[in-house]
């Protein structure tokens, strides 16, 4: 799992062969909102991503579809 600096997305790459298996966008609060990812961690079954400026949301993701389960402020 790797988080995009210069983007609102995490990317998900198989360790053995190195390649980009999914792309995830976070949801955007608005527009005008700061493209970026701030940190990752994973707990609790979820990654969990802070994204956007103070004060950060977090997404939690399901690593089993990929796909943004939660986006908390």
């Amino acid at each position: 799992w790797v988080g995009a600096g210069g983007a609102a997305e995490v990317a998900r790459s198989d360790p053995q062969y190195g390649t980009l298996t999914a792309r995830i966008q976070l949801p955007k609060p608005s527009p005008a909102a700061p493209d970026q990812t701030n940190g990752l961690t994973f707990g609790a079954g979820s990654l969990w991503a802070a994204h956007g400026a103070w004060p950060f949301r977090i997404a939690r993701i399901d690593p089993a579809t990929n796909r943004v389960i939660k986006s908390i402020r």
